[in-house]
């Protein structure tokens, strides 16, 4: 199978080509081009393996996209590709709009003119429901959107293109993930920086405590993409855990593992760090990816905080 991964370096890009290459698919893996090294989550034996190609290039770049589709001709793209911190997209709008919502609209024009046959999944996020109403949780495949933020509208409009070209004969699907970490989470993101800083029994500055959110285990949403890819036919797939827990909930937890009260080193309502506008509550529903797909997330919150921290105190 030839399969092209945007987004090859980050957190999901990673883990999906390790299992990609691990099942015999051939994977061409884009990277965003960088002056400094941007491939710490790649491990060196993917690097390595002659069925894996680097490649480097620019997906809001449609001359770029032809001419690799072209060569490669593949028979599966997953876009994992955005700028996809939610903080840093109220800061450059325009430049999360042109990388997470135009570049994935380059993809999918591409696709359609170049491997129309190809199956593509666009990775959505549950960012793109905003401030739900209550009486919608969980929040499932048909719950209305209603984005918060730059980066959760950039989302959306690709969800809804992924809609449209699917409508047009194209075998489109999409992942509306929610939450999920790693020990491959980059640092900027509050749950990494909520752990490399309980690991060495520092003190962190946070924004706001009260959010919940729906956290699981990015290898197992990987899979659940593998799985959305695999179905039958094209569609969205909510996958999430159904368990919601606060941001307050995840830092408590974590600096207890450590045997620590939160209270002693965690600073919150910092300014630099609280949403221009604020998301309070998400949580999923993920029965249809379970009914469907046989998918499931099994690593449980608690177990997710132990498996980040045993590779903090570990590795770094």
């Amino acid at each position: 199978m030839k399969t092209i991964v945007t987004g090859a370096s980050g957190m999901d890009g990673s883990y999906l080509i390790e299992d990609l290459l691990a099942r015999g698919d051939e994977v061409w893996g884009i990277v965003r081009r960088n002056s400094t090294n941007n491939l710490g989550n790649i491990q060196p034996w993917v690097l390595g393996n002659r069925y894996f190609h680097l490649v480097e290039g620019d997906i809001t770049d449609i001359s770029f996209l032809e001419s690799l589709f072209a060569k490669v001709m593949p028979e599966q793209i997953y876009n994992l590709a955005a700028q996809s911190h939610v903080g840093t997209s109220f800061e450059l709008p325009i430049y999360t709009m042109n990388v997470t919502g135009l570049g994935a609209m380059n993809i999918m024009h591409t696709m359609k003119s170049v491997c129309p046959e190809a199956k593509l999944l666009q990775a959505s996020s549950s960012e793109m429901y905003g401030n739900a109403k209550e009486k919608d949780f969980p929040l499932n495949e048909t719950t209305p959107l209603r984005p918060v933020s730059p980066y959760a509208v950039a989302k959306t409009a690709a969800h809804h293109m992924a809609s449209i070209m699917r409508k047009r004969g194209l075998w489109v699907s999409t992942s509306i993930c929610f939450n999920h970490e790693s020990p491959r989470r980059g640092e900027k993101f509050l749950t990494a920086k909520v752990i490399k800083a309980a690991s060495k029994k520092q003190p962190v500055k946070l924004g706001n405590l009260d959010a919940i959110r729906d956290w699981g285990y990015a290898i197992e949403y990987v899979e659940g993409m593998q799985k959305i890819l695999d179905h039958t036919e094209p569609d969205d797939f909510v996958l999430a855990t159904g368990e919601g827990f606060s941001v307050k909930d995840f830092v408590d937890q974590t600096y207890k593992a450590m045997g620590l009260n939160s209270d002693d080193y965690v600073e919150y309502n910092v300014p630099e760090f609280v949403r221009p506008v604020e998301l309070n509550k998400l949580v999923g529903n993920p029965m249809k990816a379970k009914r469907l797909l046989g998918w499931e997330a099994q690593i449980e919150f608690y177990t997710l905080i132990d498996i980040m921290l045993d590779y903090a105190i570990l590795f770094e």
